[in-house]
């Protein structure tokens, strides 16, 4: 008799006015369908016929969620936790929504351009999200939209400094700023903003071995030997390292020698590295080679009792 019944109700549907009544009329019918009946199809249909005439109908929604899970109907799933997120209000569940939205465009929709909208908004409501950054820049270069990604990650920066402060939110500061950095420079080709964003950088975290790196090697770029000479001073007084030191200063002695044509300052650097080690072959070759070059025979009389 429940064949009956549940045509009946359904009968009633189509005779009703009240969408409200309609609506109860199917729930009803879904019911008798799945429990009583055994037929999960026909209860599907009856639950859709609850979202075409209420399409933000939140127990529709709830119901077919697990059913298209579990039939792998990943578009009509696409659909409905679009549904279950407009209702939802907690951060993290929203969170959570819309990362199941961007790994079920890109996984099973083959959608990356879907799949970069659903993290552009998971960074829009959390600007802190680190992993969502990460995301946003993988998708943002398989779609070729950077310029999208800067724009976000400038957006969620802004929202983070506007906050209440604290490490956290220090912390994801410098990860955006060296983040906008490297997207600049690498994959925008703005050397300037690039080196803006290192800076401030900078400003946060004066020892930040990344963007000191990053600066040395884009005034390297740009051939600003005054300006590159600066940072290696910078990174010079934070190495401890005998190497590390040694190779800095030769980088300056070779800066000083052949790019600024100023021998005196560039046999203060070699004079620097043989102080730290007295065997340095290529520091002493320097050194032989521009006092011979300058006639001071005095000190290359010197280095050539130590070669």
């Amino acid at each position: 008799r429940w064949d009956e019944l549940v045509r009946i109700l359904e009968g009633q549907v189509g005779v009703q006015d009240d969408d409200r009544v309609k609506i109860d009329l199917l729930f009803r019918s879904a019911s008798i369908w799945r429990d009583e009946i055994g037929q999960q199809d026909r209860a599907v249909r009856a639950l859709e016929r609850v979202l075409q005439i209420e399409p933000e109908n939140l127990a529709g929604a709830r119901a077919l969620e697990p059913i298209y899970e579990e039939n792998k109907d990943y578009r009509k799933l696409a659909g409905v936790l679009e549904v279950l997120l407009n209702h939802e209000e907690e951060p993290a569940e929203r969170r959570s929504f819309m990362l199941r939205s961007a790994e079920l465009n890109e996984q099973h929709l083959r959608n990356v351009d879907g799949a970069f909208e659903w993290i552009r908004r998971v960074v829009e409501e959390h600007p802190a999200d680190s992993d969502a950054h990460a995301e946003l820049e993988r998708l943002g270069g398989l779609t070729q939209s950077w310029g999208t990604v800067h724009d976000e990650l400038v957006g969620a920066l802004g929202r983070i400094q506007m906050g209440e402060g604290g490490e956290a939110a220090e912390a994801s500061q410098l990860k955006l700023l060296l983040s906008l950095a490297r997207i600049l420079d690498e994959e925008m080709g703005a050397l300037e903003d690039a080196l803006s964003r290192y800076h401030e950088a900078l400003d946060l975290e004066p020892e930040n071995t990344q963007a000191l790196d990053a600066v040395e090697a884009l005034y390297t770029r740009m051939a600003n030997w005054p300006e590159l000479l600066g940072i290696l001073d910078r990174k010079l007084a934070l190495a401890e390292d005998v190497a590390d030191r040694k190779a800095l200063l030769r980088k300056q002695g070779t800066i000083f020698e052949e790019q600024l044509d100023d021998a005196g300052s560039a046999i203060e650097r070699y004079r620097s590295i043989v102080e730290e080690d007295d065997g340095d072959l290529e520091a002493l070759e320097a050194l032989h080679r521009l006092y011979e070059q300058g006639e001071q025979y005095e000190e290359l009389h010197d280095v050539l009792l130590r070669e």
